[in-house]
């Protein structure tokens, strides 16, 4: 068995501090992408009342065309 030195306490603090701060980056990246998500939900979802009434408008004109050459 090799004996290897241990570390210290400061190096392993440092180690551990190095650590901690890529899992923030990588939190904050991840809260970045679902506040984005979320916008885009929120957008989607103001702008659906344009395609419903899109939709309904143009099934009532092809009806309208539909009964008249009947």
């Amino acid at each position: 068995m090799t004996n290897t030195p241990r570390p210290s306490a400061t190096e392993m603090m440092a180690k551990i501090d190095g650590r901690l701060a890529v899992i923030e980056n990588k939190l904050d990246a991840v809260n970045d992408h679902e506040l984005r998500i979320r916008a885009l939900e929120r957008h989607r979802y103001q702008t659906a009342w344009f395609t419903t009434i899109g939709t309904a408008v143009l099934t009532t004109v092809l009806v309208a065309i539909i009964t008249q050459n009947i």
